[in-house]
Order: structure tokens, then sequence, then C-alpha cells
């Protein structure tokens, strides 16, 4: 039996097939030898399964006419060039704007739980609570979904 056990990530890598062939025989060797990382594996493959069958979030209908009328109304004519100087304000002041928003993104992700409950799935403990916390999780990302095509 290998002494040394897998991280979570070297067994979703071996699972995906993206270590390397050394890497990969060796954790293969384990898990012929091993029933808990064994366990935990069936884990991962469970919860791939579990993500595999949630439906796929289609756009809200009317967005694709949205936002080709948005392009049509912001007009085709040359706009004039800003100078270095503005253009460089500009370009900053989109970065900034860009931070803001991913940082609070970040926040409504910490502070709505989503972190924790992703967290505190366990996959060798699985049951029916596996299916109620991805239906939370599927909850939450639509909230947030829809607040940001809103």
């Amino acid at each position: 039996m290998s002494k040394q056990h897998p991280d979570d990530q070297q067994l979703q890598k071996y699972l995906n097939k993206t270590c390397s062939e050394h890497e990969y025989r060796r954790i293969h060797h384990h898990l012929q030898s091993c029933p808990g990382c064994k366990s935990q594996l069936y884990g991962y493959v469970e919860l791939e399964s579990l993500l595999d069958r949630l439906p796929v979030l289609a756009a809200p209908s009317g967005l694709e006419e949205s936002i080709m009328e948005a392009i049509r109304e912001s007009g085709t004519g040359e706009r004039p060039q800003p100078s270095a100087k503005a253009s460089y304000a500009a370009r900053f002041r989109l970065e900034l704007v860009h931070g803001f928003i991913a940082a609070a993104a970040t926040f409504l992700f910490i502070s709505s739980g989503m972190w924790t409950r992703m967290m505190s799935i366990n996959p060798v403990q699985w049951s029916e609570d596996v299916q109620s916390k991805v239906s939370v999780i599927e909850v939450v990302v639509q909230r947030i979904s829809a607040q940001l095509l809103s």
C-alpha cells in the first residue's frame, strides 16, 4: 500500500486524466489498495454525475434582440480619437470599475454563504444531503445570474 495518499487536487487530476503518466500510475496503484481514497474518488465521480444532470440555464427571451438594438443605437459613425492622456484615464477608470464589480461579486459570493456550502460538501458522506446542497447552490447561482443579467 502506498504511504502517501493523493490529495483532492491530485484525485481530480487523476479523474480528469490531466496528471502526468507517472502520477497517474502512482495514484492508480494506490487506489488498488486504499479503500478510503477509492471512496473519495467515487465521491468525485458522483459529484460530476450530479452536476452533469443539472439543467443548463437559458438566457432570458429577448436578450439577444435587446443587445443588438443597443449596439445599433450606439451608432456606427467615426468617433474622434482621444488624446493619449485621456485614453489612459479612460482605461484606468474602466479597469477600476471592473475591479469594483469583481470585488462586489466576490463579496456576494462569500456573504451569501455559497463558499461555505461548497466547502461543506464531503464526497465520502453523500446521501440526500448532496442533492439538497446542489439545489441550494443552483438557486443561488440563478439569483446572482438573474441580477447580473437584469
